[in-house]
């Protein structure tokens, strides 16, 4: 598994970055000080928009890349300093020959002396401890897996609109516009491309608002809430509204759908994908409060955490505080529920982490 999440690294063109150690070196420094990796980088493209393609795929790489793996690359150099985990990055993780990753970074001599990789997983995987602590609670000797499927590209995945096409209309659109899928594994209207990267934005299919990208994960906590034509139904923490759009698809257009979150520019967000999607959704900016009373016939709970205080602790401790809702085992395959909740994970479904509880008044 390490090195299919490293290939990446060795794919890119590294020797684009030769003159630029001036300015990539100062960013990544402030990214070690806790500035935003991508308010950086797009300081940095904007302010010289001379670099190239291979430039700027190379500057992209060694900033995120050092921030992401800092603590990993901290062991192969003994140090933390910019240059020198740059110098790491190229050399230890990417494979660059050591004298040409000097000459890049502008490191001189001497180098710092060749470590093997950490075997603890915060350090091998550059996870802080407290994250390290909960994989190993949760998972045990699986931690190591998820650990690895973490720092690796996940899957990209679309969810087709109902509101104005199906899967398998969507495949055959995306096949014409030369961009192969395969069906999701779990989620009724989940495609997943098979095509490298391709531009999404600049599809036909996109600008007709036929699909979203939404994890399949993500497709399959909204396809817990079972929604239906006429029925009224209610995001509360809708964010930019991925799951909410897949409530509208599931709805047929019929009905009423509210979408509320704290976040005003995630709802304006929201706002212009369901425009795009053809989904009329009513939406607001939830307040804060101190109590939220409400009747319903059914709730769920989704998180996309893995850590049980924010999950199965919540989730048993609302149950015993409300005899009158009965849980529901949710209508999916075996291995997504653990203990009668949804739990998937990345090294086991390939999809990003999530957990939903279904409950239903008695």
């Amino acid at each position: 598994m390490d090195e299919v999440c490293l290939d990446r690294l060795r794919a890119v063109p590294w020797d684009a970055l030769a003159g630029l150690s001036e300015t990539v070196v100062p960013a990544i420094a402030r990214v070690l000080e806790g500035a935003p990796a991508e308010r950086e980088i797009d300081l940095l493209l904007r302010a010289d928009r001379t670099l190239g393609k291979a430039q700027r795929a190379a500057t992209v790489e060694a900033i995120f890349g050092v921030g992401l793996w800092r603590r990993r690359l901290a062991v192969h150099t003994a140090s933390s300093e910019p240059t020198a985990l740059l110098f790491g990055l190229l050399r230890d993780l990417a494979g660059v020959p050591e004298e040409r990753a000097a000459a890049l970074t502008a490191l001189p001599p001497p180098f710092p002396p060749r470590f093997p990789p950490p075997r603890r997983i915060a350090d091998r995987w550059s996870y802080p401890d407290w994250i390290e602590a909960v994989f190993l609670r949760e998972l045990g000797v699986g931690a190591e897996a998820l650990a690895a499927a973490m720092c690796a590209p996940g899957p990209i995945c679309l969810r087709a609109n109902a509101l104005r096409t199906d899967r398998k209309e969507l495949a055959r659109l995306l096949e014409a516009e030369g961009v192969a899928t395969r069906p999701g594994r779990y989620a009724r209207d989940a495609l997943v491309l098979t095509t490298a990267r391709p531009n999404l934005l600049a599809l036909g299919s996109y600008r007709e608002g036929l699909f979203e990208v939404q994890d399949e994960a993500s497709q399959l906590v909204a396809q817990l809430v079972q929604a239906r034509p006429g029925e009224t139904v209610l995001d509360f923490c809708a964010g930019a509204g991925g799951k909410t759009l897949a409530l509208a698809g599931a709805m047929r257009g019929r009905g009423r759908l509210f979408a509320w979150d704290p976040d005003a520019e995630r709802l304006r967000r929201l706002g212009e994908r369901a425009r795009r999607a053809g989904a009329t959704v009513e939406i607001g900016r939830e307040v804060e409060a101190d109590a939220v009373l409400a009747d319903v016939p059914w709730l769920i709970h989704a998180t996309c955490t893995f850590r049980r205080e924010e999950n199965e602790d919540v989730a048993l401790a609302f149950e015993r505080a409300h005899p009158e809702l009965r849980r529901l085992s949710p209508d999916l395959p075996a291995e997504l529920l653990r203990d009668g909740f949804l739990r998937t994970w990345p090294h086991l479904h390939d999809t990003d982490g999530f957990f939903a509880s279904v409950w239903r008044k008695i």
